[in-house]
């Protein structure tokens, strides 16, 4: 029975092979993005192709090397698998594929496919839970090109879904199956950081000290670090964590990030004496580089070193965030222009 509606998810991206070329391949795709290094386009090519990715390819291979799968890279592996059991569970209703922004399969390769097969109708899902603009917002842009020389096709998406019922209920469920037996443990739940300039675009009176963040309003429905205190808020009340906090991880460069930044509150608190800790990055669908390398390696050296004992990283939805996409869940999406003006 042919379908003529799809379901795409897209992720990242990750290196294609596990070689200094295939991450420098990789790295370049990436930071050239306007929306991920976002200085005068001649400034962006000379640093990042001259000074950042010569440098940081070697390094950021061995962290791949650390993690690296048979098949390869976890963070290709686990979406192939929840394309997979998503497939099974919209078959006859639905095509399930993913794409890529840096890496193979791309944006424009899937898309022009599932047009060529048929489809008239596509729920594009960047699988950010949090908007942020090096994130969702560059996932959104290749989105409205597309469609844009596309007309024939719908595109249908959202800019987040943090705060959608069934996200925080597989979340939740997630998280539980893990932290059992782990009640007297500190949580703490270590998002994405981003430059703090991509949150004072948006709002300019952002003192970057997370006070204007406890509370998700209209008044900062875009701000990334208020819908990252939401996600942590509303998770630790499903789940009863009393010892609980936010930090922010995987900071580049020397300009200033949101704060805290997730080595540093490790540090605090095995200062502090916190013995037990539990982390949790959901800010992330599916483990990668940033969980399986940054969290268990760096994270836990940081902590480990200022006084803790024990650290547990949960592990990311990967593939039961096949759950996440209900119908209910679909109903939210927008037409994709809509959705790139409710952020203006």
């Amino acid at each position: 029975m042919r379908v003529d509606k799809a379901i795409v998810l897209v992720n990242i991206g990750t290196p294609e092979e596990l070689s200094v070329k295939g991450v420098r391949k990789y790295l370049s795709k990436f930071l050239m993005d306007k929306n991920v290094v976002d200085i005068p386009y001649l400034i962006r090519l000379l640093l990042v192709r001259g000074i950042i990715v010569p440098f940081r390819a070697p390094k950021s291979l061995e962290a791949y090397e650390a993690i690296w799968q048979t098949d390869g890279s976890p963070l290709d592996i686990y979406t192939q698998q929840i394309v997979e059991d998503l497939g099974a569970a919209k078959a006859g209703e639905y095509r399930v594929e993913y794409a890529m922004s840096y890496s193979s399969p791309y944006i424009d390769e899937t898309l022009d496919q599932l047009k060529a097969e048929g489809v008239k109708e596509v729920y594009y899902l960047p699988m950010y839970p949090q908007y942020a603009q090096s994130s969702s917002l560059s996932a959104l842009e290749s989105g409205r090109d597309w469609a844009a020389n596309n007309p024939d096709v719908t595109l249908k998406s959202l800019t987040h879904y943090f705060d959608q019922p069934s996200f925080l209920d597989a979340a939740a469920d997630k998280i539980k199956e893990q932290v059992s037996g782990e009640s007297e443990s500190y949580f703490l739940y270590s998002f994405h950081g981003i430059p703090e300039k991509h949150v004072t675009k948006l709002y300019a009176h952002c003192q970057n000290d997370g006070a204007c963040s406890m509370t998700w309003s209209e008044n900062n429905k875009f701000c990334y670090r208020a819908q990252c205190y939401n996600t942590a808020r509303v998770l630790s009340e499903k789940l009863g964590f009393k010892n609980w906090g936010v930090s922010f991880q995987s900071r580049l460069g020397r300009a200033q990030w949101i704060l805290p930044y997730t080595v540093k509150k490790v540090e605090e608190l095995g200062q502090e004496g916190v013995k037990d800790l539990v982390v949790i990055p959901y800010a992330f669908t599916v483990d990668c580089l940033e969980t399986e390398e940054e969290i268990e390696q760096e994270v836990r050296d940081a902590f480990i070193q200022a006084g803790g004992e024990r650290m547990k990283r949960v592990e990311c939805l990967n593939r039961d965030f096949s759950k996440v996409v209900t119908s209910d869940f679909l109903k939210a999406f927008k037409p994709i222009e809509q959705a790139l003006e409710d952020l203006s």
